[in-house]
């Protein structure tokens, strides 16, 4: 008989703690038609990456935004992908957030 270890690290993510959300990250409306738009209000002027993915995990895009502090909103259109569940990666260089967004035609 064999055994065999791994060692996962699993990083926390939350939509609703004040402690890992800063800046509030929201995705709304959620479910959403073509146009997946992203809500917060960012403590400083910064940059953020933007990385949608499946539900597996496998990247679809990313992108780096320049913001402003104070409320903000990004507007994706994803209209040429199918209607699904995506996970939308909000990291800025003090955090990380994932949300769930479900995108109806």
């Amino acid at each position: 008989t064999d055994t065999s270890s791994v060692l996962v690290t699993v990083t926390t993510v939350s939509t609703n703690n004040p402690s890992i959300n800063k800046a509030g990250w929201q995705i709304r409306p959620n479910p959403f038609k073509d146009i997946l738009t992203i809500y917060g209000q960012p403590l400083v002027d910064g940059t953020t990456t933007i990385s949608l993915l499946d539900v597996h995990g496998k990247l679809i895009s990313t992108e780096k935004w320049i913001h402003a502090s104070g409320q903000v909103l990004k507007e994706i259109n994803v209209g040429h992908l199918p209607s699904c569940v995506f996970l939308v990666s909000i990291q800025d260089e003090d955090s990380r957030v994932v949300l769930k967004a479900i995108h109806q035609r």
